[in-house]
């Protein structure tokens, strides 16, 4: 797939981000994981946003967004909306909180979810890239 510049950088570091996450687990570095894991699938819906002509102005917005244009007209599944959701506040946690720890469990699950969650965009991402080379 073709994608404009801005489209293709923003991917490429959700990919980038959803690696640092797999290596993160792998040694054990949990809280990091979470934080990389959440900024994977942020990444990738600024760049559904971009594609959409919108420029994302902070994490709420995106959040909002993942809200109201991908779960409310059922775009993505309300329970891998609900994750990102969730995710966010977990990177909240994992970031700055001196209370708050994350266990393999928690973050290999998330890995699949985000996995999940990151290939619906993509492929959302895809078909209005193709729409927009039809046209």
């Amino acid at each position: 797939m073709r994608y404009s510049d801005s489209v293709r950088i923003m991917l490429t570091k959700a990919q980038g981000s959803y690696s640092s996450a797999s290596t993160d687990l792998s040694n054990e570095i949990y809280d990091r994981a979470i934080s990389s894991l959440y900024y994977s699938a942020f990444q990738t819906v600024t760049a559904l946003m971009l594609i959409r002509g919108i420029r994302s102005k902070s994490h709420t917005h995106v959040r909002s967004y993942v809200n109201n244009e991908l779960i409310k007209p059922g775009h993505v599944p309300i329970q891998l909306g609900k994750m990102y959701n969730i995710l966010m506040d977990m990177r909240g946690d994992a970031d700055y909180s001196d209370t708050v720890t994350f266990s393999r469990s928690q973050v290999e699950e998330l890995c699949g979810v985000i996995k999940e969650f990151n290939q619906l965009i993509i492929t959302i991402i895809d078909k209005e890239e193709d729409q927009e080379i039809e046209h």
